[in-house]
C-alpha cells in the first residue's frame, strides 16, 4: 500500500515536468482582440486566419468585420502574434 502511494507521488511529479516546459514555451506576444458591442478584450496566442479566430470566438463570419488599425479585412488573412484588432458587429436595418 504504501509503494503504491510513492509511485503515484512519482507519477505527478512526472507529470508536472512534463507539462511546465510546454507553459514555458508560449511566445510572450499575445494578440489583443477587442469584442464590439460588448466591450469585451481577449488575448489570444498565435498567428491565425480572421476566419480560424472568429471560429475561435464563436462569431459568425457574415456578422462582424474585422478590422486593424484602419483596414478592414477579409476572412483569409493572417493575424501575427503582436496584431491589436477590433471585431466589431454587423447591423444592418431595412428603409422607413
Amino acid at each position: 500500500m504504501r509503494i503504491w502511494a510513492v509511485v503515484q507521488r512519482v507519477k505527478v511529479r512526472t507529470a508536472r515536468l512534463l507539462v511546465e516546459p510546454r507553459v514555458a514555451c508560449y511566445p510572450q506576444a499575445r494578440m489583443r482582440v477587442r469584442l464590439h458591442p460588448q466591450k469585451r478584450t481577449v488575448e489570444v496566442h498565435g498567428r491565425r486566419s480572421v476566419a480560424r479566430l472568429l471560429a475561435e470566438l464563436q462569431v459568425l463570419p457574415g456578422t462582424a468585420m474585422v478590422i486593424r488599425g484602419d483596414v478592414l479585412l477579409t476572412e483569409g488573412e493572417m493575424l501575427d502574434e503582436d496584431d491589436d484588432v477590433e471585431v466589431r458587429a454587423v447591423i444592418s436595418g431595412g428603409a422607413a
